[in-house]
């Protein structure tokens, strides 16, 4: 018995309908269907729909085939004038030849791949496949997750899901932990990775028994590639420009010579001048940290700013060896300078509504013009071994990104009073993450055997966060009046780096136990995790003797007339203690 049913309709000569499982009654994405005499057919979309046009009114030969079920092949289907409706059923194959060894690799880089993956899950999941990917053209894995339901962004790198801000989130790579490259949550920033090292972008929103269970958001499982199809060589260079950003001058700060690589050369760090502690109480010791321990340069210089510059290389080799095991290598080098430009940034924030006149109340109300230089490098090295029954890959993922930003703000705040304020911040941050993964899957009778060791570090540096705040003189009739003036602690300067490391092994096994009616599975397995982190801040201030400068000190340029080597007799640097804090975690999840 042929399962199939076809019946006239509407005019013209095509032949359409859909093709399900037998099995499940689900529908089934890339089925074939050719006719062998006419030389042409169509593949079913990912709702399992197909279209055929153009064949000739009479009765024709039709072949449906599926990877993994039975072939049919319909000898007389009768196609008449308009369209015809072919549905068919298929059925899983169950005869295998022994003598045919396959090997294969499951691969998420499809949209019917991802289709099938979403679809069978046992878990509330969705996510994006690398061909997805691909036609979107982000640039890097901030901009891709941002597409997924239920995902949004914050501050352009930090992933919310379903509500829920990234520190309740967990991020996996290659079935690995990464560390976090926030210091005050356990956050990681996804515009660390560039696009085209991405196979695939998996968000699971509940709990299962193989993930980790810390999370309350969702579980983003990010895979790169692996075993490549064919040998290819991929070199993209490309070029663009913002009208926002690439058409008027732009503010940057002195950098160091390395910005351009992602990390600051050491420039910006502190002096050797600087001990450990500072006692606040020793004149020497202060007015030496002073006038040596840092680098003076406050200037910003305005540019005319280059088109931005995307660099990218990408290399797959796959052969076999004369055993008949397929051996594979997947490389990438990606490299991105970039400037953004944002003018007039409403930043505020709401207070109280006032019922009484019918509107909103801001705490503050700021105007932002901030301007961004970035660096992003990063590199992938991964080799795969296969053969019928095992499979061993050693992967390695690296990324840097150095952003070099200066702020600066207009507006008030009103707490206790109304202040009119100007601020202006220094920003430099590098952050990089490094992940190495050994891991591999052995096929048994009845069963797989999968083991992992992998390695993760992350660092985030923040050399030298300066900031300049100013407030108006609101006393009236004061000779200053009107003028905007600095005050004690209003002047600071930031070190912040964090260092966090995460050693994981993992072993699981799973056992299918077949029978006529149906297939269960059970998986057991074990997980360890070393996590370690090291997180160190500095904070220093600088105050000024008030009895001892000139009247007008505080109302001159903090850059140009204040923040000179001439002025460490008013202007001396305090600091709050040092804080260095490490955490040693260390877990078996089974």
């Amino acid at each position: 018995m042929i399962p199939f049913w076809a019946n006239g309709q509407r005019g013209g000569a095509s032949l359409e309908g859909f093709v399900i499982d037998k099995k499940s009654g689900e529908t089934l994405p890339g089925v074939t269907l050719f006719f062998p005499t006419l030389k042409i057919g169509a593949s079913t979309d990912l709702d399992g729909n197909y279209s055929i046009d153009g064949i000739p009114a009479g009765k024709h030969t039709v072949q449906v085939s599926y990877i993994g079920y039975q072939t049919i092949v319909v000898n007389d289907l009768e196609v008449k004038n308009g369209v015809t409706q072919f549905n068919a059923l298929l059925e899983e194959a169950t005869n295998l030849l022994d003598e045919i060894v396959v090997t294969s690799v499951k691969r998420m880089n499809s949209e019917i791949s991802m289709v099938q993956s979403v679809r069978t899950a046992q878990v509330v999941m969705s996510g994006m496949s690398g061909i997805q990917i691909s036609r979107s053209q982000d640039r890097n894995a901030a901009e891709v997750v941002k597409r997924i339901p239920g995902v949004s962004l914050l501050e352009e790198r930090l992933i919310v899901v379903r509500g829920l801000p990234s520190r309740y989130n967990n991020v996996w790579i290659n079935n690995t932990a990464v560390p976090g490259t926030e210091t005050d949550s356990r956050s990681f920033s996804f515009d660390l990775l560039p696009s085209n090292q991405l196979e695939s972008i998996m968000v699971v929103k509940s709990q299962s028994a193989d993930i980790p269970a810390d999370f309350a958001g969702g579980f983003v499982k990010i895979t790169t590639g692996s075993m490549p199809e064919k040998n290819e060589l991929q070199i993209s260079l490309g070029t663009g420009v913002s009208t926002s950003s690439h058409f008027d001058k732009y503010m940057i700060s002195k950098g160091s010579p390395t910005d351009f690589l992602g990390f600051d050369s050491g420039e910006r760090s502190l002096s050797s001048v600087v001990p450990q502690r500072i006692t606040n109480n020793d004149p020497e010791q202060v007015s030496l940290v002073t006038a040596n321990g840092f680098r003076e340069e406050w200037e910003v210089s305005q540019k005319s700013p280059l088109p931005d510059l995307r660099l990218s290389l990408m290399l797959n080799r796959a052969r076999k060896t004369k055993r008949g095991n397929d051996i594979g290598l997947t490389g990438a080098l990606n490299y991105t300078k970039s400037i953004q430009v944002y003018r007039d940034m409403h930043n505020s924030r709401f207070g109280a509504y006032n019922w009484v006149e019918d509107k909103s109340e801001f705490i503050y109300n700021y105007s932002d013009n901030q301007y961004n230089s970035d660096s992003r490098g990063g590199a992938m090295f991964n080799i795969a071994w296969m053969d019928s029954h095992n499979k061993i890959e050693f992967r390695n993922i690296f990324n840097i990104l150095g952003k070099n930003r200066y702020t600066a703000r207009e507006g008030w705040q009103n707490v206790s009073a109304l202040y009119n304020q100007e601020k202006y911040e220094y920003l430099y941050t590098s952050r990089l993450t490094y992940t190495s993964q050994l891991s591999g899957s052995h096929d048994h009778r009845n069963g797989t055997t999968a083991w992992n060791l992998s390695y993760s570090w992350a660092n985030m540096d923040q050399p030298d966060r300066r900031i300049i705040n100013r407030e108006e003189n609101r006393l009236f009739g004061d000779e200053f009046f009107g003028r905007m003036a600095i005050d004690q602690n209003e002047i600071s300067r930031d070190f912040v780096y964090l260092r966090e490391n995460i050693l994981s092994p993992s072993v699981n096994y799973t056992h299918k136990f077949s029978s006529l009616k149906s297939e269960t599975e059970v998986k057991i397995g074990i997980l360890g995790e070393y996590r370690g982190r090291d997180y160190n801040n500095r904070q220093f201030f600088y105050r000024y003797n008030r009895y001892s400068m000139p009247t007008d000190f505080v109302y001159r340029d903090p850059v140009r007339e204040i923040l000179q080597p001439t002025n460490s007799v008013f202007m001396k640097i305090q600091t709050t203690a040092t804080a260095i804090k490490e955490n040693l975690l260390a877990g078996l999840h089974f």
